[in-house]
């Protein structure tokens, strides 16, 4: 409502209120004279309304297109909160994916260290199970050689022996021939005296045959104590004769038992170099299988012994 209308309006009341009295004749002359100066006051304040109706008429298009402009932002502060309200379903949709994904993917990353984890420690129990049937194998391996080794040690002491025997049995033939050819002697001996003794006791008186029979006593004598002694030595000879057969009989036993151990050497070093092969043979299929699950391939499983067991060699007496 202008300013003019709301003028009209009081004006009005003013005539509908008029006095009936005189008192309120006087009354009502004091109060148009307050009505006087509030219409003068009135129409300056009119004079301002115009003015300001006639910029606000000016401002008023401005005003219209800021109203414009502000529902066209509105409209698109709508559109864009719409879109942002998508954009952050969509986001909280894509994250909750995410954590699915990655809750999925710790789990199996969980399976996959627990299973690594329970192969390592299979390959390990494996891998300490094999060894220590390979140190017990070695031990029994190295028993064997020690036994072997003293085997050897007897048989040279044997042998040792068995040269200082021939020595002696050189020295024994020697001492022999030497006493064939003093027993040969003493018998040529022996017989010249008995045919010194006849021609002396055809020829010399009684006495000297008797001095002559004492000395044939005594040559027979000794004869007889030298018969002895031989016989004695031959009898020791018989006994190292019969020593030698049997301590050679030993030395032949004893050389069959070399070949033995020669070939239960060979047989050793054999099974070692077998047991190392197939060692390597079952490390390498461990080691393909580990590849083999690590790339997640179903591959069967070999059940074939890992540990070979040594045959039980040659006894050695």
């Amino acid at each position: 409502m202008s300013m003019a209308e709301e003028q009209e309006t009081e004006d009005a009341s003013e005539d509908t209120e008029a006095p009936n009295t005189s008192e309120e004749i006087t009354d009502s002359q004091a109060e148009l004279e307050s009505i006087d100066k509030y219409q003068e006051d009135l129409a300056d304040v009119l004079g301002y309304a115009k003015q300001i109706s006639g910029r606000l008429e000016v401002l008023v298009p401005s005003l219209l297109d800021t109203a414009d402009a502000t529902n066209s932002a509105a409209d698109v502060s709508r559109r864009a909160s719409l879109t942002l309200e998508k954009g952050l379903s969509q986001v909280q949709k894509r994250v909750q994916e995410l954590d699915e994904a990655s809750a999925k993917s710790n789990k199996l990353s969980g399976y996959i260290l627990i299973g690594t984890v329970t192969v390592f420690v299979a390959a390990v129990s494996v891998f300490a199970f094999m060894a220590q049937q390979l140190n017990a194998k070695t031990n029994q391996v190295d028993a064997m050689l020690v036994a072997l080794s003293q085997r050897v040690v007897n048989m040279n002491s044997a042998l040792s022996l068995f040269d200082e025997i021939n020595q002696t049995m050189n020295s024994l033939a020697v001492e022999q021939s030497a006493f064939s050819d003093t027993q040969t002697a003493l018998i040529e001996s022996v017989r010249n005296a008995e045919r010194l003794a006849g021609a002396i006791k055809s020829d010399v008186p009684e006495m000297a045959a008797k001095r002559v029979g004492q000395s044939t006593a005594k040559v027979i004598k000794q004869v007889n104590d030298l018969a002895g002694t031989v016989k004695s030595q031959s009898a020791d000879v018989a006994r190292v004769s019969k020593s030698v057969a049997v301590l050679a009989s030993q030395v032949k036993t004893m050389q069959g038992q070399v070949g033995n151990i020669k070939a239960l050497n060979a047989d050793v070093q054999s099974l070692i170099t077998l047991e190392r092969a197939k060692y390597i043979d079952v490390l390498k299929r461990q080691v393909a299988l580990e590849e083999a699950r690590d790339q997640g391939e179903q591959v069967e499983e070999d059940l074939s012994p890992t540990v070979v067991t040594f045959p039980s060699g040659p006894s050695i007496r």
